[in-house]
């Protein structure tokens, strides 16, 4: 049986998924003797290019939305090749927000049909279980189709969606939210990279660290991104989500050392 490190919680439960066994919560595991696919290399391909169309001749009429977060500096890096993988972020809510968009980032390598998928999921329990994940949002972005461009992210809207507060009204901090783009991100042509950068995140949105997953894992592939990426508390942002606008927190010096203690927390393995 595979033994991990959880990083949400100072237990560890056993559970069964698709036959095999999986242990742990969300990604951010021991890096040592575990069984678990090859962590990727820390990218450090400057991305500089972000084309405003995605290959559909046009560019379609743009709409506003408000992204979860902005990024700058960006690198990107490539994965095995011809392997279905997940990257993306762990988040909270320090209010209750509505989902009505979800964004793939803009590369100029993106071509030849290329199909990326993106998706969001709730989670209950501190995640130790893949029965404890809700995917709650997804959309698929196809090199071809016209989207709206915005922030160097093209954009689909939904809903809007309820996303409740997990923070402030979660104390032992047993919810949240994961967000992940799904697909090849290996070097062949018409793939883009999975990229990290310098955030700026929604002030409503508290960043809680990266994930990713692959087709190769041992324990059997889950698209929710389970795995410490090793790039600490900054998350892969190809993926993106919008908010509708609404009033902004105010956080006091306690707040904002809470918040502090459970990112600590939440990214101790990945140091």
């Amino acid at each position: 049986m595979l033994t991990v490190l959880r990083a949400l919680s100072t237990s560890v439960s056993l559970a069964s998924f698709s036959g095999l066994a999986l242990m742990g919560s969300l990604a951010l595991q021991q890096a040592s003797a575990q069984a678990q696919p090859a962590t990727p290399t820390l990218p450090t391909n400057p991305i500089d290019s972000r084309p405003t169309n995605s290959g559909s001749g046009g560019i379609a009429p743009t709409a506003a939305y408000l992204p979860g977060y902005t990024t700058t500096v960006s690198f990107g890096g490539n994965t095995a090749t011809n392997i279905q993988s997940s990257f993306g972020f762990f988040f909270d809510t320090n209010a209750n927000l509505q989902l009505d968009g979800l964004g793939f980032s803009s590369q100029a390598a993106w071509g030849n049909g290329t199909t990326y998928t993106v998706k969001l999921w709730s989670y209950v329990n501190g995640g130790a279980l893949p029965s404890d994940y809700t995917e709650i949002a997804s959309s698929t972005f196809t090199h071809g189709t016209p989207y709206t461009f915005q922030d160097n992210y093209f954009w689909q809207s939904l809903g809007p969606i309820s996303l409740p507060d997990t923070f402030t009204t979660d104390p032992t901090d047993q919810l949240g939210y994961v967000i992940a783009a799904i697909g090849d991100f290996s070097a062949n042509s018409g793939n883009v990279q999975f990229e990290t950068g310098t955030p700026t995140f929604n002030p409503n949105i508290l960043n809680a660290g990266n994930g990713f997953n692959d087709a190769s894992d041992p324990n059997g592939y889950f698209e929710v991104p389970i795995y410490d990426g090793g790039v600490g508390s900054t998350g892969y942002f190809n993926p993106n989500l919008s908010l509708v606008p609404g009033p902004l927190p105010v956080l006091g010096a306690a707040a904002g050392f809470g918040w502090t203690r459970r990112l600590r927390k939440r990214i101790r393995a990945s140091k």
